[in-house]
């Protein structure tokens, strides 16, 4: 079962300014919301927009622990078992932000994949679970700023977006549960999908 929440910011609100700079706070916001488990075992994916987060878990969120008038308005829609929701050969429309880069094995640098590979790469992980319409959006960005400690670097995301058909719907399921590519604890990774209007 999984809970699909949608928090608006406060944009006046400083602890807001101050985590809208650095996905290392927006990571720790997130997982407040969570005291009794890690993100990864609560399953915690967000997508952190202008004023907007977006929040995927497994377990329902505390909006008590954000700071006083941290939202203008918080909603979590009752659990789903998005594995029953789904139905073989359905379309879908979807977003995705994700950390594609891959790892030199070397240096253990990030490095951006060619853009020439990231349909495949997109195709691969949703391989037996769904099929990407050919005419998928792709581009870089945007930038996300991550401060952690001493330590700082900028995560280049890529911005996915189209349709898909449903393959296996447990199995898709269990994909986006899981989340795409890297740097899933800084807000990438979420893949937010909706019936598209050809479905009925």
């Amino acid at each position: 079962m999984m809970y699909y929440t949608r928090i608006i910011l406060n944009p006046r609100h400083l602890k807001v300014k101050e985590d809208r700079q650095n996905a290392y706070l927006q990571h720790r916001r997130i997982e407040s919301l969570f005291p009794e488990h890690k993100r990864s075992t609560a399953d915690v994916l967000f997508r952190w927009e202008q004023q907007t987060v977006i929040v995927q878990s497994t377990v329902e969120p505390r909006f008590d622990l954000l700071p006083q008038n941290y939202t203008s308005d918080t909603k979590t829609k009752p659990p789903l078992d998005l594995g029953q929701a789904l139905k073989p050969e359905q379309w879908m429309e979807f977003r995705l932000l994700a950390d594609t880069s891959s790892i030199t094995k070397d240096t253990r640098q990030r490095k951006p994949r060619d853009a020439e590979k990231l349909p495949d790469w997109l195709k691969s992980r949703l391989e037996g679970a769904a099929k990407v319409d050919e005419y998928c959006a792709i581009q870089r960005g945007p930038h996300i700023p991550v401060h952690r400690h001493q330590q700082q670097w900028t995560l280049k995301p890529t911005s996915f977006s189209g349709y898909l058909q449903v393959i296996n719907p447990e199995q898709l399921a269990q994909t986006i549960a899981a989340g795409f590519g890297r740097s899933r604890a800084y807000g990438c990774g979420l893949m937010q999908i909706a019936p598209t209007r050809s479905n009925g």
